[in-house]
């Protein structure tokens, strides 16, 4: 699983050398600041702005299938089919 495009190897590599460089005490308050920033980023209203908007992005071809009507053209078109879901929205749910 990657984050960032920084796998589980890379990710220990890069603790190793904060440690390493920073030393046990001090990377223990990095951490701390890291988390307060986190916290106070989650807690903004931006972040729920952001949030609010990816999850309307994420549901848009769902929303723009459901109103264009592409159940009744599958049900039309693919009567006996197997019908791959699309997103959240199944084609499953006509049969």
């Amino acid at each position: 699983m990657e984050i960032l495009g920084i796998g589980p190897t890379e990710f220990l590599f890069i603790i190793i050398i904060l440690l390493l460089v920073l030393g046990p005490a001090d990377l223990v308050q990095l951490g701390q600041k890291i988390g307060r920033l986190v916290r106070k980023m989650r807690d903004s209203e931006t972040w729920l702005i952001v949030s609010n908007l990816a999850s309307t992005l994420r549901n848009l071809p769902n929303v723009l299938a459901e109103e264009a009507g592409t159940d009744e053209i599958f049900r039309e078109v693919l009567p006996n089919r197997h019908r791959q879901s699309i997103g959240n929205l199944s084609m499953d749910q006509a049969t």
